[in-house]
């Protein structure tokens, strides 16, 4: 449990950090450790902190699935080809699928007729 918590001492205290700072602040947060008697957990800390940034990755990382004209749809939704994992899928018509760690949009052709559809049927 003190690993943990350490570990979000630590990313909490060099989060926004670059260059020289990030370097004394990672120094500073050492010295903490060794000054506390705390230098045997570091190995549990730095699994933590990569524990978490992985969390994190994966609750951002953007997933379209589309079939073609991915220029079009990501000029729509404002997003840049660096920023997004794009995939194929032919069974989509058009449109598009946009996935995140935590939301999942359907914006395909099929899903919209459907909806149409049972509209327009109730």
């Amino acid at each position: 449990m003190k690993a943990a918590r350490l570990a979000q001492a630590f990313d909490e205290y060099t989060l926004g950090k670059t260059g020289n700072a990030l370097s004394t602040a990672i120094d500073e947060c050492m010295h903490y450790v060794h000054v506390r008697g705390f230098s045997a957990l570091l190995p549990q800390v730095l699994e933590s902190l990569k524990t978490a940034h992985e969390t994190d990755e994966k609750q951002t990382k953007i997933t379209l699935v589309l079939k073609a004209n991915e220029k079009t749809i990501l000029k729509e939704l404002e997003l840049s080809a660096k920023d997004v994992e794009i995939k194929r899928d032919d069974n989509i018509i058009g449109g598009y699928i946009l996935e995140t760690g935590t939301t999942f949009e359907d914006n395909t052709y099929r899903k919209q007729l459907l909806k149409l559809y049972k509209s327009i049927a109730h």
